[in-house]
């Protein structure tokens, strides 16, 4: 139900400066109040722990993004709104929406807290019948492996179709999205995953049988090169921590499309998420000059190459497609593991794991942290 007078304080998971993990401090805080650009109040019921969280704890955007603290930690979320939108009437008070805070927003205004303040346009209606930790898992990582999958497919939407589709980490936040999407949305005629040893026989399992046709043990002698073919791959979709397209470059057939998760972007990607002003000029050209170093060393495979930036469109009813597929039972919500936000120390160990880019090490599925018993 919409609390019709919210409380003046909230708890809240804060940085006091820049810093690892360790450093988050549950606090009060002042609830925040709307804004023109930031109209609808939220009561948060969970959030998620997104490697770019870590990054951005650590410092990574401070030249171009800084924070003022304490910090509000956290993008993505379901809640509930207390207040109407006035422009976007399906947004009633008291409706059920998850939804992703933009990098520019407040520092005090993020998803790690009891309340939050946020844009209709940046809002879906939560899918039913799923858990407060389900529905807080799928905006970020859903929407990053629905666009990653798109600029894969091209421009008519049908490069997917039929062909054989390589995903690394495929039971991680959005690999797991991603398997799923690419085999019964884009409509992928053999979809390989990959997986350490502890995690394959939970593929079928948790993505459901027939999604992943082969799923391959990387920390297997030889990893991915030994047991996919040469020449055998037409789409590689690579979400793994620190990026595994170069190493096993030799699987893709030429002519074939690797999309990255994980790597640097183009400037105009990064121009998308923090506005034009937000990217001094040589961040501009070390990011193009990375992408064009990287598409060059994979044009000499005849592959071409794309990075995925997690940036919601305004206008595109992505939010609302992943929903639908949700909702439809096409996609499966995968969450690994929960800790409530009371519980610092594992909200602490849970950010540890997402953050430090480990391979074999991550969690399967989504960390959620849960705000109260919704």
């Amino acid at each position: 139900m919409a609390t019709p007078n919210p409380p003046t304080t909230m708890r809240a998971l804060t940085l006091p400066t820049y810093g690892p993990p360790s450093a988050l401090t549950l606090t009060t805080a002042p609830v925040p109040s709307p804004t023109p650009s930031l109209p609808l109040l939220l009561k948060i019921h969970a959030f998620t722990l997104n490697p770019g969280d870590i990054h951005l704890m650590g410092g990574a955007f401070k030249m171009i993004q800084p924070f003022t603290f304490p910090y509000t930690v956290c993008h993505d979320f379901t809640g509930t709104l207390l207040t109407p939108s006035a422009t976007h009437p399906h947004l009633l008070a008291g409706a059920r929406v998850i939804g992703i805070l933009p990098i520019t927003r407040p520092s005090a205004a993020g998803a790690a807290a009891e309340y939050t303040i946020a844009a209709p346009e940046r809002l879906a209606l939560a899918p039913a019948g799923v858990s407060a930790a389900q529905a807080a898992a799928i905006p970020c990582a859903g929407l990053t492996a629905l666009q990653a999958l798109r600029r894969a497919a091209g421009p008519d939407g049908d490069g997917i179709r039929g062909k054989t589709v390589l995903i690394t980490a495929c039971l991680g936040g959005i690999g797991a999205f991603a398997a799923q999407m690419a085999k019964r949305v884009f409509g992928a005629g053999v979809v390989i995953g990959t997986a350490s040893t502890s995690k394959v026989a939970q593929v079928p399992e948790l993505l459901g049988g027939g999604t992943v046709d082969r799923v391959v043990d990387y920390t297997a002698p030889g990893g991915v090169l030994a047991a996919v073919a040469a020449g055998s791959v037409d789409v590689y979709i690579d979400t793994a921590p620190g990026g595994t397209a170069f190493t096993n470059m030799a699987v893709m057939r030429r002519g074939g499309t690797v999309v990255s998760c994980t790597s640097l972007c183009r400037s105009t990607e990064m121009t998308r998420l923090l506005g034009a002003g937000g990217v001094p000029v040589l961040l501009r050209w070390v990011l193009d000059t990375v992408f064009t170093v990287n598409s060059w060393r994979a044009r000499r495979w005849g592959v071409r190459w794309e990075v995925q930036l997690t940036a919601l469109e305004e206008g595109k009813g992505e939010l609302e497609e992943i929903v639908g597929m949700v909702e439809g039972g096409t996609v499966k919500v995968v969450v690994g593991r929960t800790v409530g936000l009371a519980e610092v120390g594992e909200v602490r160990a849970v950010a540890e794991v997402v953050g430090r880019m480990k391979k074999g090490g991550g969690l399967v599925g989504k960390g959620v942290v849960l705000v109260d018993d919704a």
